[in-house]
């Protein structure tokens, strides 16, 4: 969706965290919203790779990616149950889902799981079953489970409501 889309997470987040802290803005790349959902991958891809510059055949590491959850346990658009979670080689890719069910662009498990840091942000208690499920549940196939890092780090942000149900 366009950047001025209500549901535009580059939007939400350039208003709520982008625009409020002092980072270049060479360094920020929103997804590209005005082109077909297979183009917009391709030329997302394209531009991670200008900046990155990746060895052949690498992927490029984040320094620092923040990710959200949704109720049903999907996270980065990568939505339970979709071609898009057994994707291996590609960076970017289209997927169809959500609410709005719209098209939308996501990054995938190989390039998302190479960060140096991911941090997960949740508030509220409709999140509290999945937030229990997906951090409870060793067995849980939820997509937001799926997120571990190679060598990074992993911290989760949660308010009492989102924790309100975690035994730990």
């Amino acid at each position: 969706v366009q950047e001025n889309d209500p549901a535009s997470n580059y939007g939400a987040a350039r208003e709520d965290f982008l625009e409020r802290v002092p980072i270049p803005i060479s360094q920020i790349h929103p997804m590209p919203g005005k082109s077909s959902p297979e183009h917009g991958a391709l030329l997302y891809h394209q531009e991670l790779e200008t900046y990155f510059q990746p060895e052949k055949d690498e992927f490029p590491v984040f320094d620092l990616i923040f990710l959200g959850i949704g109720t049903d346990g999907h996270t980065a658009s990568l939505f339970p149950k979709q071609g898009a979670l057994k994707e291996k080689r590609k960076w970017i890719v289209a997927v169809k889902g959500g609410n709005p069910n719209v098209s939308r662009l996501t990054m995938t498990y190989p390039l998302l799981n190479r960060a140096d840091r991911i941090v997960f942000i949740a508030s509220g208690r409709e999140k509290a079953p999945i937030i229990k499920a997906v951090l409870e549940d060793t067995k849980s196939r939820l997509p937001a489970r799926m997120i571990t890092p190679l060598t990074g780090s992993l911290t989760w942000l949660l308010d009492q409501e989102a924790a309100s149900l975690l035994s730990r």
